[in-house]
């Protein structure tokens, strides 16, 4: 499972434009794929786009093994 985290640098690009990519992602490496559609500022200040992450991948920890989940991204998605 490929959790993919939009770039954006947490503060922009959601929604339909994160569904198109993490689509082209899904297609790319192969696998299933997890994007999440974090909230942004200015309605959601930090660290609400973090925290949409953490819950996405603890969510994804119920269905999967640790070893069983790739996470990536673009620019913000990208980062350690």
């Amino acid at each position: 499972m490929y959790l993919d985290i939009h770039g954006g640098a947490w503060t922009v690009g959601s929604g339909q434009m994160c569904h198109l990519v993490s689509t082209g992602t899904a297609a790319m490496v192969g696998a299933r794929v997890w994007a999440v559609d974090y909230r942004t500022p200015p309605d959601h200040p930090f660290p609400a786009a973090r925290d949409d992450c953490l819950a996405a991948y603890r969510a994804l920890l119920r269905q999967r093994r640790p070893e069983e989940i790739v996470i990536g991204g673009r620019s913000a998605g990208g980062q350690p």
